[in-house]
């Protein structure tokens, strides 16, 4: 009997483990991301859909509230996250966060 492996068990076993990593890379990284950072994110998306949809959107979250208007501009705002300011530019809408 040949007790060897054949280079296409090699190859699946290989691929198996490739994907399993990467869900957990995935998993691992949602589950460790700081409250900023998600905020951050979700005033991102509300603006982006503000330009897109070429209308006023408002996001509420902890601590306060923005409006985001077509041009990408948006209301001032300075959210204290977790010990982290993030802070929404008034001309630009962009977001950014301080310590």
């Amino acid at each position: 009997m040949n007790r060897g492996v054949t280079l296409l068990e090699l190859l699946l076993a290989m691929t198996v483990m490739a994907i399993a990593a990467g869900v957990t890379a995935l998993g691992w990284r949602s589950a460790t991301e700081s409250p900023a950072a998600r905020v951050m994110a979700e005033l991102e998306a509300a603006r982006g859909r503000a330009v897109r949809a070429a209308r006023a959107e408002r996001w509420e979250g902890p601590g306060g509230s923005v409006w985001f208007w077509p041009d990408g501009s948006a209301t001032p705002v300075r959210l204290s996250v977790d010990g982290v300011v993030v802070v929404v530019d008034p001309l630009t809408g962009s977001v950014r966060a301080e310590r």
